[in-house]
């Protein structure tokens, strides 16, 4: 399975100023598409820290590390010099990715969005990548995305702005990532009980948890309110729907025999996907 780490830039998510939305649907985008996440971390806009992360990244043997912020024009923009310092890269300016740039400012301008075209040093910064890396088109912003191999290890860095970061990811990596887990992937299940009492389930997770090791079971509490009960997601992966589904049948067949036996009801199983 395709080892993943998220990255996530920005001072503004480390003090709480903005949600960091970006790490929870990339985690979920990843793990539909059959890849591990094995860790998030969140560091400040500091050339030290960021750099800092990525080594461990590498050193944890992780095959993937993805950034999300950190690409723009400003100076406190300092993903792709931090990662070019972290695998011992030069920090060039790439053509393609200046072509991109340079016709991102040509459309807003005749569009009237901004005042000129011109390529300044903030703008011509955006091009400013590792050695050896591939630019990956940004669809709605300035930022080119960017995926560089350094060995058994590849690094993509993305935006922090929510749509460009989307934008790149599902026109240039979903595909990618299908590659690279031989199209494994994932699907959760959510199930809704009647046992308002999380000590209750403890046991029953549990012992599932040893039953069906290659799956991921959860229960979820958030308050005691004897007219609510705690739902429970099952997640697993495989190659096939029809894989996929058999076990996930098994194992909510299982969970529901047991909380039948402790006196509970299951009153419904949802696809997670359909209700988030």
């Amino acid at each position: 399975m395709v080892t993943v780490e998220l990255l996530t830039i920005g001072t503004e998510l480390v003090i709480g100023l903005t949600l960091n939305t970006n790490a929870q649907w990339l985690a979920r985008r990843l793990t539909a598409l059959g890849c591990r996440i094995t860790r998030v971390v969140t560091v400040r806009d500091e050339l030290g820290e960021i750099v800092d992360a990525i080594r461990d990244c590498i050193k944890r043997g992780v095959d993937v590390v993805i950034t999300s912020g950190g690409l723009g024009p400003t100076e406190d923009d300092k993903t792709l010099k931090a990662v070019s310092m972290a695998l011992n890269r030069k920090l060039t300016l790439n053509e393609e990715a200046l072509k991109l740039v340079k016709a991102c400012y040509k459309r807003l301008f005749e569009e009237g969005a901004i005042g000129t075209p011109e390529l300044t040093p903030e703008r011509e910064k955006m091009a400013l990548l590792p050695e050896g890396s591939k630019p990956l088109e940004n669809p709605v912003g300035a930022a080119p995305g960017v995926l560089v191999e350094a060995g058994e290890i590849t690094v993509i860095c993305l935006p922090g702005v929510p749509k460009e970061l989307k934008a790149i990811f599902e026109r240039h990596l979903e595909t990618y990532f299908k590659r690279r887990t031989g199209n494994l992937f994932s699907k959760t299940l959510v199930i809704e009980t009647s046992c308002n009492d999380e000590s209750s389930l403890a046991r029953i997770l549990k012992d599932c948890s040893k039953i069906f090791p290659e799956a991921y079971i959860k229960s979820h509490a958030e308050k005691f309110d004897r007219m609510e009960g705690i739902p429970i997601t099952v997640t697993v992966h495989g190659h096939t729907q029809q894989q996929v589904k058999a076990m996930l049948r098994k194992i909510t067949n299982k969970i529901c025999e047991k909380l039948r036996k402790k006196g509970y009801r299951c009153i419904k199983i949802l696809d997670f996907q359909q209700i988030n």
